[in-house]
């Protein structure tokens, strides 16, 4: 629910407010010239760093688990 909060809000900033793409050139959006209509929005950075400790332990004990079972099927197949 997050990343797509985050995706809706990158999005609609590039549409109303524009973008700078990968060398450095700004790009005007195509909603920009009505500012005072369709605002830029923010996000707080809180529910990112709450949840990208949680994310990281998810992805360690993940990797284990695999880990484990690769090398347990590699026990029994004798290599």
């Amino acid at each position: 629910v997050v990343t797509a909060i985050a995706i809706f809000v990158v999005v609609w900033n590039a549409l109303t407010g524009g973008w700078t793409d990968l060398r450095g050139l700004q790009h005007a959006g195509p909603f920009q010239r009505q500012k005072s209509i369709l605002p830029m929005l923010s996000l707080p950075m809180a529910p990112f760093n709450l949840a990208s400790g949680s994310l990281g332990l998810l992805l360690v004990f993940r990797t284990n688990t695999g880990y484990q079972r690769w090398d347990e099927a590699r026990k029994n197949w004798g290599m």
